[in-house]
């Protein structure tokens, strides 16, 4: 009988320190901030504080002398038993479920990370999309600019020669009067052109009449163009001499248009 009691003894014992260890580590999962389903987790919560004050409740001598041991110690294991169930179902509540959440929340910075890095590539796109087609606005305006400028300016020289040109002498022939034809080269359709000029006219006045009626310049560096006689073969290049000068100063006489080209290969053949 003796060792009956000391066996119960015993077995209350452990009983004893079970409830403890159960006590102080629902004690410690109540002050962790809640994972996963709030009110599961809540209401676990709840009925673990509950037991542990009902299982930490001091028990007077009358209820410990009134209460057979084999019935304390059946609600002690009881007890035990249910603290162990509710661990477990808090464990595998709150476990996977932060897991679940954490990955969530991975998931959702990645996704945010990738559509920042994609919209700040949009937006550079965008601008230089944007800085391409306005550098070619600005090219293809500039280009306007120079050309409007250009026909301009042209449009003024065109005036300028047009007023300093003196009108053609009414005198088919006469003293003074030099009736001239100036050969062009065979890529123009003309052939030839023709006019009555005075002998005190200049070679600049000539060249005038030519840019006007060919439509170019004989100072240009790129299509101009230089007046040579035939017999002698000389190019008349002091524009402020008069056709007297040079030699016309009645008649008619005979002028070659030789492009700049042409004549500087010209020359270059002729030379030893």
């Amino acid at each position: 009988m003796a060792q009956e009691r000391r066996n119960e003894a015993r077995e209350a014992q452990r009983s004893h320190e079970s409830r403890v260890q159960a006590q102080q580590h629902w004690s410690h999962k109540a002050v962790l901030p809640p994972i996963g389903g709030q009110d599961a987790e809540d209401a676990m919560l709840e009925e673990a504080r509950r037991l542990s004050l009902l299982d930490a409740a001091p028990e007077g001598p009358s209820t410990a002398s009134s209460s057979s041991p084999p019935s304390r110690l059946s609600e002690t294991r009881a007890k035990t038993e249910s603290n162990h169930r509710l661990l477990e179902a808090l464990n595998s509540c709150c476990g996977p479920a932060h897991d679940h959440e954490w990955e969530e929340r991975e998931l959702q910075r990645e996704q945010a990370s990738e559509f920042e890095a994609a919209l700040a590539a949009d937006c550079l796109r965008e601008m230089q999309a944007a800085a391409k087609a306005e550098a070619a606005w600005e090219a293809k305006e500039s280009a306007m600019l120079a050309a409007e400028n250009e026909a301009a300016e042209a449009s003024r020289r065109r005036e300028v020669k047009q007023s300093r040109l003196p009108s053609e002498p009414v005198e088919l022939k006469g003293n003074g009067i030099v009736d001239l034809t100036v050969k062009l080269p065979e890529d123009q359709a003309l052939g030839e052109l023709r006019r009555r000029f005075r002998s005190q006219d200049t070679i600049a006045t000539v060249l005038d009449f030519i840019d006007l009626e060919l439509g170019r310049e004989a100072s240009d560096p790129a299509h101009g163009y230089v007046l040579e006689t035939t017999f002698p073969r000389a190019v008349l290049g002091e524009t402020g001499a008069t056709l007297a000068a040079c030699g016309f100063e009645r008649g008619r006489a005979m002028l070659l248009l030789q492009d700049r080209e042409e004549e500087g290969n010209c020359h270059d053949a002729a030379s030893p």
